[in-house]
C-alpha cells in the first residue's frame, strides 16, 4: 500500500509536469491526461482498500500496510521507503 500511495503522487507530480511541457513536447497532453487517469484509479483504490478500522480505537481510521481486495489487510509498518510513517516526509500527503 505505501508504493501505491507513492506511485499516486508521483502520477500526480507527473501530469503537473507534462502540462507544463505542452508546448514543447507532441503529445504531452495525452500522457498528462493517461497520467491523471492512472492516479485516480489508484487512489480510488486506496481510498476502498488502504484504509482500516484502527485494532485499538475501532473508530479511528488508519493506513494498512497491506490488503488483499477480500477484507483481509495487515496492519503494521516496514523500514523501508516508502513506508506508512515516510510518506508524509516524501510528501505524498500535505
Amino acid at each position: 500500500i505505501p508504493s501505491n500511495w507513492m506511485a499516486v503522487h508521483e502520477l500526480t507530480r507527473l501530469n503537473e509536469t507534462l502540462c507544463h511541457l505542452e508546448t514543447l513536447l507532441p503529445g504531452a497532453s495525452e500522457a498528462a491526461r493517461k497520467a491523471s487517469d492512472l492516479a485516480e484509479q489508484v487512489s480510488s483504490g486506496l481510498q476502498s482498500f488502504g484504509l482500516g478500522s484502527n485494532p485499538s480505537n475501532s473508530s479511528e481510521t488508519i493506513l494498512v500496510y497491506e490488503a488483499d481486495g477480500y477484507g483481509n489487510q495487515l496492519v503494521m509498518d516496514d523500514a523501508n521507503a516508502p513506508s506508512l510513517l515516510s510518506l508524509s516526509y516524501l510528501g505524498c500527503f500535505d
